[in-house]
């Protein structure tokens, strides 16, 4: 009888795999819920019951199956990291953020969690933590550009111009044809009034990505700032021109990206 039981297990399990495996994946949740009715223990069964609610983007029972993983081996790390990346996906990030922590503890250099780590808290606007991630990454791989230009981007974004040019200028120092860097370092010098200087780094941006927003952004930001200045001249006619080619710059913008909420 034991043996018996114990080849009806296996044939119940090979049998919930190919359900998997071939995209059935009701029978085989199915499959694997009576497995775990007869075997509320099983990690395996579990492991995959929970994969096929993730596949299907069905975050609440797949949160509940992690849970249950972790109740049975508190030092999962695959299930922490798949709890968070869950936990996002509902848009808990103060919990994800303690979810991948758990992970971190014991891969304190796992790149890839500390990039997501970082993308969650700048979008709790806790951009000073999020920066520390980004110098800790950079010390693990300082020929990073993608990284210094993240970094470049969050430092504009809390306006210290002078930390963020810096950056920008690493990033080129790394790969000369950086078009947001480029664009970027254009904006900067642009608010600073060097106005030709700043235009010829948006063209050459441009020339490298014709549909970079960063770019495209820049350009129309700087313009208006020029037709600005040009207004309190009194030169009227130039000013509307300019604040013209500004339009323009913008509608490249919006099309570049239109769900950027910074227009």
């Amino acid at each position: 009888m034991k043996l018996s039981g114990f080849f009806k297990k296996k044939d119940l399990m090979q049998e919930a795999k190919e359900f998997k495996s071939s995209g059935k994946y009701d029978r085989a949740l199915e499959a694997y819920g009576n497995i775990l009715k007869a075997d509320p223990n099983n990690l395996k069964a579990w492991y995959d019951k929970a994969s096929i609610h993730l596949a299907l983007e069905q975050y609440n029972p797949a949160y509940d199956a992690y849970k249950t993983i972790l109740e049975l081996d508190p030092g999962n790390k695959k299930a922490w990291h798949e709890i968070g990346f869950i936990l996002v996906n509902l848009g808990n990030l103060d919990e994800a953020l303690d979810a991948y922590d758990k992970v971190l503890e014991s891969e304190p250099t796992n790149t890839k969690l500390l990039y997501e780590k970082a993308m969650m808290l700048r979008e709790l606007k806790r951009d000073s933590e999020a920066l520390k991630i980004y110098e800790k990454l950079l010390e693990l791989d300082p020929k990073n550009s993608k990284m210094w230009f993240e970094k470049g981007l969050l430092l504009s974004g809390s306006g210290k111009d002078a930390d963020a040019f810096a950056a920008y200028e690493k990033v080129l120092e790394l790969d000369p044809n950086h078009a947001g860097a480029l664009a970027r370092k254009g904006l900067i010098i642009g608010t600073r009034r060097q106005y030709a200087e700043s235009f010829d780094l948006f063209e050459r941006a441009l020339k490298i990505d014709p549909s970079n927003w960063n770019a495209w952004f820049g350009k129309g930001k700087v313009w208006g700032l020029k037709g600005t200045d040009l207004a309190a001249l009194d030169r009227r006619y130039d000013a509307i021109k300019a604040y013209e080619i500004a339009l323009t710059a913008y509608e490249k913008a919006i099309e570049a990206s239109p769900v950027n909420s910074t227009l």
